[in-house]
């Protein structure tokens, strides 16, 4: 007889998206999905290759990230800019 131990709630890519948002955003580069697993996990974000790929995805999907294919079919992320032409003053 053994009692369940409760787990922490998996949140699937979500909050890997989120990570992956915040990581394009503070460093202002373009990465792909090989090179944003190791900025996370430099980081200290432990999230599966998969998982990594699969935020960045839907992410790119929900206009949160720009998205274009590399070399050798690499697929390559950046942040949006957020920058608009109606920001700036007149």
């Amino acid at each position: 007889d053994h009692e369940a131990v409760p787990e922490k709630e998996w949140d699937g890519p979500t909050d890997c998206a989120a990570a992956i948002v915040h990581l394009l955003v503070e460093t202002r580069q373009e990465l792909s999905v090989n090179q944003l697993a190791k900025q996370l996990r430099d980081g200290g974000k432990g999230y599966r290759n998969e998982t990594i790929a699969d935020a960045a995805r839907i992410a790119a999907n929900d206009d949160r990230l720009s998205y274009r294919t590399g070399s050798r079919g690499a697929h390559i992320y950046r942040a949006k800019s957020t920058e608009s032409v109606f920001d700036e003053d007149f």
